[in-house]
């Protein structure tokens, strides 16, 4: 017996062209449902990062913002660390803290928080009632 791989060692009865394109088709159809799986998280992941783009946008517009003109109060924004100088835009959270309108805007793309105390930030159905 040989440790070699000969298909003249074959039985007659076995035909080796049916087994291979039975093994193409199965790869083929692996390959397709593959595809179709990654198509439908890209498409999901697409979504939910459209939602929450559009949640963010519509929550930075419910909330109060101001340009300030001088800068008496010395604060400065937690998420940048930068001091707020004159004529940037600030944003005021329900929790009363204030932030770069900028640097609050992106951070609510990720969380619905205050980065400050962690309290919710309301979306606009929760604001309306």
């Amino acid at each position: 017996m040989t440790s070699v791989y000969d298909p003249q060692d074959l039985p007659p009865h076995v035909d080796t062209t049916t087994k291979s394109s039975s093994t193409s088709i199965i790869v083929v159809v692996v390959v397709i449902a593959s595809a179709a799986i990654l198509s439908i998280i890209i498409n999901r992941l697409l979504r939910r990062f459209r939602m929450l783009d559009a949640s963010a946008n519509d929550a930075s517009n419910e909330l109060a913002s101001v340009v300030i003109k001088d800068n008496n109060n010395n604060g400065e924004c937690t998420v940048c660390l930068s001091e707020f100088e004159p004529n940037e835009q600030l944003r005021f959270l329900p929790c009363s803290h204030v932030f770069h309108a900028e640097c609050v805007d992106s951070w609510l793309l990720t969380s619905r928080t205050c980065p400050l105390c962690r309290n919710a930030v309301p979306d606009e159905d929760e604001m309306l009632g």
